[in-house]
C-alpha cells in the first residue's frame, strides 16, 4: 500500500468517527425537541442512515436543524 493510500485511509477513518459523534449528535437534539416529527426522523436515521432520511422533504420542511445538517453534507 502507497503513502498515499494510507493517508487516503485515515482521513476516511477521521471523517467516519466525526459522522458518527455527529450522527449521534443530532439525534439527541431531535430527541430533545420531543415532538412527533423529531421522533419519526431520529427512528429514521438510526434504521436506514442520514443520507436516505434526508431525502424526506416533508421532515426537511418540518425542523430547519435538520435541513440545515442535511444541506451542510450536501444531502
Amino acid at each position: 500500500m502507497t503513502n498515499i493510500e494510507n493517508e487516503i485511509r485515515e482521513i476516511k477513518a477521521k471523517l467516519e468517527q466525526r459522522a458518527v459523534f455527529t450522527t449521534s449528535t443530532l439525534i439527541a437534539a431531535l430527541k430533545a425537541i420531543g415532538s412527533g416529527v423529531a421522533s419519526a426522523i431520529a427512528a429514521s436515521i438510526a434504521n436506514y442512515g442520514l443520507s436516505k432520511t434526508c431525502e424526506n422533504d416533508s421532515w426537511r420542511d418540518s425542523i430547519e436543524m435538520f435541513d440545515n445538517y442535511c444541506e451542510s453534507n450536501d444531502w
